[in-house]
């Protein structure tokens, strides 16, 4: 099966995640324990090599203590009014 994910998309993810972690003062690997995700899916998504599913967002959200949509959105970008 095809990936679809859109490489902005990934990019975004992979930028908001580090942002987050950081701002939360946690290491990746920290995020990926506290998930209870594998330290590899996460590194891998956070290199664009991997499109994460659903359950997997909502585990690092949670970490993270954002909605979804808050990884996925990107900052750069208005709001649609």
């Amino acid at each position: 099966m095809k990936d679809a994910l859109d490489p902005g998309i990934r990019t975004t993810l992979a930028n908001n995640i580090r942002a987050l972690s950081a701002r939360r003062g946690l290491p990746i690997a920290h995020v990926a324990d506290l998930a209870g995700v594998s330290r590899s899916q996460l590194f891998n998504v956070l290199a664009r090599s991997a499109s994460p599913r659903i359950d997997w967002l909502c585990k690092v959200a949670s970490v993270l203590e954002v909605e979804v949509w808050a990884l996925l959105k990107d900052p750069e970008r208005p709001r649609r009014s």
